[in-house]
């Protein structure tokens, strides 16, 4: 990525924060579970002292001569440009290095935009869906061929690039699957008119099941049951031709702040603007937001402690038998292809040019 002109951490200076909490932090507390809201105010904290030579580091002692060297630690916070790519990018070289060589397929499931409200501090509402949707396909669709293990993984997006909150769910599916003898056999038609009801039953009973009830819920999930409903689903999708470019495609914002630095085209102490290019007409669009609008639409985005941002079911689990695992190694598509990962010692200096382990006075190696 370019240089930045204008850098998320201008945003979230100290007196930004304390400003915009002062504001809304009643808001905050209404809509976010304590633990929830003290993992958000974690994340600020360790982004603003992200590489900070002065409150963010480690002490390094020369066993040999005694010289101490300081250096930087990175925050790994979701609100980070920068920390976040490198653990998008091992998600999605660890999940492309599982997949085996059958064809997958692409599915979006989305909802109408009145409902998306519902889902703020609410990311567990997506788990429910995801294991419900799981269940859907396995057996109204695959069990009905005598399928018994097929390949289905669910990747949560909860922002669309004008960075709004949109929860929607990018499925990764294999166009077929297992029988009890192994035999694989192929499913490439999903019933379009069976998978509309039944999405809308699973949107509308999560939400009954685990909100309060109320005239805003209620209209909605009437609403959603209306003929001409704004419900969206791609069956059809898309047929994977490459693993790692799809799934590098989902990952990209699992861990990352939901834009990129470079799209901020102007930034001072009430607005902020930037561009997004819309996905329909495929123009550049532009967006201005008061400061705390801004700030707010990042802030949402962060789910809860340990909430997984990708969910794997059938032969991808994570708990499958070692036998039926090993049968599985035959049949990947990118053997051998796992690249190495880089260690802490590499990271740093790829960054600033030296080697954090290697003392800088008597160059003993710690």
């Amino acid at each position: 990525m370019a240089n930045a002109i204008y850098k998320l951490k201008d945003v979230f200076t100290i007196e930004n924060v304390i400003a915009f909490f002062k504001e809304h932090i009643s808001w905050f507390l209404k809509h976010f579970t304590m633990d929830h809201f003290w993992h958000i105010c974690s994340n600020i904290k360790r982004f603003m002292e992200c590489r900070d030579f002065k409150k963010n580091f480690a002490t390094f002692v020369c066993p040999k001569c005694g010289k101490t060297a300081v250096r930087p630690n990175t925050c790994k916070s979701r609100l980070c440009p920068t920390c976040g790519k490198p653990y998008s990018d091992n998600i999605a070289e660890n999940f492309a290095n599982k997949m085996i060589h059958k064809k997958h397929r692409s599915i979006l499931f989305s909802m109408p935009d009145y409902l998306w409200n519902f889902f703020i501090g609410k990311t567990h509402l997506l788990a429910i869906i995801s294991n419900r949707l799981y269940e859907l396909f396995k057996k109204y669709l695959f069990e009905k061929h005598k399928i018994t293990r097929f390949g289905f993984s669910v990747f949560f997006h909860t922002f669309g690039r004008d960075i709004k909150f949109y929860p929607h769910l990018h499925i990764i599916i294999t166009e077929g699957g297992f029988d009890d003898n192994r035999i694989w056999k192929n499913v490439t038609y999903f019933h379009w008119a069976f998978f509309q009801n039944s999405w809308k039953k699973i949107i509308s009973d999560v939400l009954k099941n685990n909100l309060p009830e109320s005239n805003s819920l209620k209209n909605a999930l009437n609403r959603l049951w209306e003929k001409n409903s704004n419900i969206y689903f791609n069956l059809k999708g898309q047929t994977i031709k490459n693993s790692i470019s799809a799934v590098k495609y989902l990952t990209r914002y699992l861990a990352r702040p939901p834009i990129a630095e470079h799209r901020i085209t102007h930034l001072d102490n009430n607005s902020v603007s930037f561009w997004y290019k819309d996905v329909k007409s495929k123009d550049s669009k532009n967006v201005s937001l008061t400061l705390f609008q801004f700030i707010g639409k990042l802030l949402i985005q962060i789910p809860p402690k340990n909430f997984k941002m990708v969910r794997h079911y059938g032969i991808y689990a994570r708990h499958i038998d070692e036998d039926f695992r090993f049968f599985l190694s035959f049949l990947v598509s990118r053997k051998n292809k796992t690249q190495r990962k880089k260690s802490w010692e590499q990271k740093i200096f790829e960054w600033l040019g030296i080697n954090p382990l290697l003392c800088p006075k008597c160059n003993t190696k710690e």
